[in-house]
């Protein structure tokens, strides 16, 4: 069993320990020994004696984490917002091993249909016409843990697109209005999506408009990097699969607490 770090945060931020709390919970029940930590005692120098550090979102100090674990290469546990049906805290939350969404160990044994079905989602046909080329932007925060400024990333990426097509190309930063992705790829007609790592990457692909994700991320495999081809977009035929896959790397915070999702997790360690 994993000696995990888990982090917390201050005292100002009740939903993050809202949350780590009932994963260090599941953690426990499934054998694990868990040492919960606050994220501003960061670091303390002792982090290699841990198997994994758990963190959850992207906040301040927890993108000092981050990125020591990607450079350090230190396993790591990282729990986000949900890729479909999010919310707090009555919704869904991302689980992902060694990376800030699950990617490359979400291929492997084909899952089963039914926790995707739950969702009730229905998965639309492609879309193979459309006015509007779409570039979604990421969070200032975001952009400080990958070493990007995301206005300047929008607008060079917005820019490198228009060489590549004569469609109209509009950005579309990070809102935090409940403002509704899917009815903005409606009202602007998409016909693709480029985007470095957001989740709105997801909904297009259940909304059938193709996607161009620039950065490692849910959905890698299931687009194409190359903004030359923005007019000639690939259309993979296993968004089922996918899908099915991805209903096993979103869990409630019951589940999570009961320590559910964890033999899936390690599938990919």
């Amino acid at each position: 069993m994993a000696k995990i770090f888990a982090y917390t945060t201050a005292r100002n931020q009740p939903k993050t320990n809202n949350i780590i709390l009932p994963v260090v919970e599941g953690l426990r029940r499934h054998g694990h020994t868990v040492e919960v930590r606050e994220s501003d005692e960061y670091p303390r120098g002792d982090e290699e004696n841990a198997d994994v550090l758990a963190v959850w979102g992207d906040y301040a100090g927890v993108d000092r984490i981050l990125r020591d674990c990607g450079k350090k290469r230190w396993q790591m546990l990282h729990i986000d917002n949900a890729y479909l049906r999010r919310g707090h805290y009555d919704g869904y939350y991302g689980v992902s091993w060694n990376a800030r969404q699950c990617e490359a160990y979400l291929w492997g044994t084909p899952f089963p249909a039914d926790r995707f079905q739950k969702l009730n989602h229905e998965i639309k046909p492609w879309k193979t016409g459309g006015s509007t080329i779409a570039v979604l932007g990421f969070s200032r925060k975001q952009g400080q843990v990958i070493g990007l400024g995301y206005l300047e990333w929008l607008a060079e990426t917005v820019k490198e697109v228009r060489r590549h097509t004569k469609r109209k190309v509009v950005a579309r930063p990070k809102l935090y209005d409940g403002s509704d992705v899917r009815a903005f790829y409606r009202e602007q007609d998409v016909f693709a999506v480029v985007g470095l790592f957001t989740k709105s990457m997801v909904m297009a692909l259940l909304d059938g408009i193709p996607v161009f994700p620039l950065a490692p991320c849910a959905a890698s495999s299931m687009g194409i990097v190359d903004l030359k081809k923005i007019d000639t977009p690939w259309y993979p035929d296993n968004r089922e699969d996918f899908f099915n896959r991805l209903a096993f790397h979103q869990w409630t915070l019951k589940e999570l607490e009961r320590g559910e999702p964890w033999d899936h997790i390690w599938q990919g360690s």
